[in-house]
């Protein structure tokens, strides 16, 4: 008789209750490696307790290597929202997501086998297709994802749901240009709702994206109902003066700001800049900022005024007969420049796009100190034609007239088609009593399904 020497070659089977109670015992399978060619398989010794729930060491969770409190992280988050008492990972998933070796998972393994964290572990062999089944006590699963942070997504979870149940929409009459508010929560609800994710959209229906971070979503709402705020009171803020409102800091919101520009667009019509505004104006005007004055009309082209200095801004003395508003920078800028298109007596406003409190109020500052009457030059199209209506109510009825803005300059410029959103808006505004002067632009773009950007225009000379 000789001694026979065996080596392990893989476990064979799950593991199996043994006769002792308690105990989890496996099979592994040897190798002989004598000449003689007898193989054996040899009972392990037992590799973990089974324990009550109550006397589970959840405890000693929170002194394992934090290397093994990622991995047990990762296999956790990876099945949230299923059925903990079965996750089944194949070995190389395992091996893939975690980035540990399979001799370290089974070392975590026995450990938490010993601690009564999970019920069962059933490794099968150890191929790349073998499949690993790990069961998990239900009541030790919470525990678990406060113990590795993972319960923070279910208390943000919490707080989504309870946003959007107690949400309030805070539209405006005077804000009607918007876009709808309702329409953007209802969008990004719905799809809470249905998809329990935080996906947003920009409006198109094949550019969605889904957020990694739910407390980022979380942020974007709150940040958006502030948003809204600003919007129905008509204030202006830059994007520091934002996230201070916020957070409390002023870069607490740059994490979501590629989020903020998907769902609203151009961020300046909700009254939110990158910095701090400024009125652009060309005009025979002067007036003074406490002991000191100031003449507008000293400039090649135009003058820039920050907000503050607008506002403290108290005027002394004006030629201004008319003004021309004008949407975009461009066009401003070039009607600026071109200054022997207008008389002395004429001033011009950039509005800013959807025109902004400050600017507002600029020109009925103006038009209070001296009337004037008023010129407004926007884009061919519903947009402008609803700035251009928005514009108007700072003047008399009687005292405004479009620039520029008539059906026929559609013949004469590039053009560009409509879209869904702008049919919607014309409808809408072709039902409007103050959108009486525009009714034949109107009808002519809908019928040629066209419009005409102020950059695209060649405009003839200013009336006299």
């Amino acid at each position: 008789m000789h001694e026979h020497k065996f080596k392990r070659r893989h476990r064979t089977g799950p593991w199996r209750h043994s006769s002792e109670p308690g105990l989890m015992v496996a099979y592994d399978e040897w190798v002989n490696l004598c000449a003689c060619g007898e193989e054996r398989k040899i009972k392990t010794p037992p590799r973990g307790k089974w324990l009550k729930t109550s006397s589970a060491g959840i405890e000693r969770v929170r002194t394992y290597p934090e290397r093994w409190r990622g991995i047990l992280k990762t296999l956790i988050k990876g099945k949230l929202g299923q059925d903990t008492a079965g996750i089944t990972f194949t070995a190389d998933r395992i091996s893939r997501i975690t980035d540990a070796g399979w001799d370290e998972i089974e070392k975590l393994i026995d450990c938490l086998l010993a601690d009564g964290i999970i019920e069962k572990f059933e490794p099968y062999p150890r191929t790349e297709r073998g499949r690993a089944r790990i069961i998990f006590s239900e009541k030790m699963v919470q525990s678990l994802k406060e113990i590795t942070g993972l319960d923070s997504d279910d208390r943000e979870r919490q707080r989504i749901d309870l946003f959007f149940e107690t949400w309030e929409y805070p539209v405006s009459e005077k804000r009607r240009h918007v876009k709808d508010i309702t329409a953007i929560m209802d969008e990004l609800k719905g799809a809470w709702l249905r998809t329990g994710r935080p996906v947003i959209t920009s409006g198109k229906d094949d550019d969605t994206v889904v957020m990694k971070s739910i407390a980022n979503y979380r942020l974007l709402l709150e940040t958006l109902r502030e948003i809204f705020n600003i919007v129905s009171e008509e204030e202006m803020l830059n994007l520091r003066e934002l996230a201070t409102r916020v957070t409390g800091e002023s870069k607490g919101i740059e994490a979501i700001r590629p989020y903020m520009r998907k769902v609203l667009g151009d961020l300046s019509h909700y009254g939110i800049s990158e910095h701090s505004p400024f009125i652009l104006f060309r005009g025979p005007v002067s007036g003074r900022i406490g002991e000191k004055v100031i003449d507008l009309s000293a400039c090649i082209d135009y003058v820039s005024i920050t907000v503050k200095t607008s506002k403290s801004f108290i005027p002394l003395s004006s030629d201004m007969k008319r003004i021309i508003l004008i949407e975009n920078l461009t066009p401003f800028e070039r009607l600026c420049r071109e200054t022997d298109r207008f008389d002395t007596d004429t001033g011009v406003v950039f509005l800013s796009g959807y025109p902004p409190g400050h600017v507002r109020d600029f020109v009925r500052k103006l038009l209070a100190f001296q009337p004037a009457d008023g010129f407004i030059w926007c884009d061919l199209d519903p947009d402008g034609v609803e700035i251009a209506l928005t514009a108007s109510k700072w003047f008399k009825s009687a005292s405004w007239q479009p620039l520029f803005m008539e059906k026929e300059f559609l013949y004469n410029s590039r053009t560009r088609p409509l879209t869904g959103t702008d049919m919607k808006k014309l409808n809408s505004l072709k039902s409007r009593d103050d959108a009486s002067v525009f009714h034949a632009l109107l009808s002519e773009m809908e019928n040629l399904g066209i419009k005409v950007e102020q950059e695209a225009q060649e405009i003839p000379e200013l009336p006299g």
